[in-house]
C-alpha cells in the first residue's frame, strides 16, 4: 500500500476484526492525503475510512458510507444534465454537490453536505 498511497512516513495496519483494520500513521499528512484521496479500491474492493478520533468499541465502529466522483459523458441536446446527475446520484443514496461546465449546483436533497464536487453519498 505504501507505494499507492507515496506516503512520507510508516503506517502500521492491525487487524480488529473480519474486513475491519485499524491503520495508524506517523504523520498525520499522510493520513489527511488518503482521506482526501479516495476512493481507494484493493483487490477490486471498495476501501471505506473512518477517522477515529476517540477510542471505540470495535463491534459500534459502521463503514457504510463513502462520498465518491461520479463523471457523466456528453449527453444528448434534449437530456437535462442536472436531471440526470440527481437521478443517478440518487441511485447510489443523493447527491452533496455538482458542477456541470463551471455551473456549481448543491443537492435538491436536505441532509446532504456540499463539501466534495460531484460526490454521491450512500445512506441508509
Amino acid at each position: 500500500m505504501k507505494s499507492i498511497w507515496k506516503t512520507k512516513k510508516k503506517f502500521e495496519i492491525h487487524v480488529v476484526g473480519q474486513n475491519l483494520f485499524i491503520i495508524t500513521f506517523e504523520d498525520g499528512e499522510d493520513l489527511e492525503q488518503i482521506l482526501e484521496g479516495h476512493p481507494w479500491v484493493f483487490r477490486k474492493q471498495l476501501i471505506i475510512f473512518d477517522k477515529l478520533l476517540q477510542s471505540v468499541e470495535q463491534n459500534k465502529i459502521r463503514l457504510v458510507s463513502s462520498p465518491f466522483w461520479l463523471k457523466l459523458g456528453p449527453c444528448p441536446p434534449e437530456c437535462d444534465k442536472k436531471d440526470l446527475m440527481h437521478d443517478v446520484g440518487s441511485s447510489f443514496g443523493g447527491v452533496i454537490r455538482l458542477e456541470i461546465k463551471g455551473v456549481e449546483a448543491t443537492s435538491r436533497d436536505e441532509g446532504f453536505s456540499s463539501e466534495f464536487l460531484g460526490h454521491a453519498h450512500r445512506t441508509e
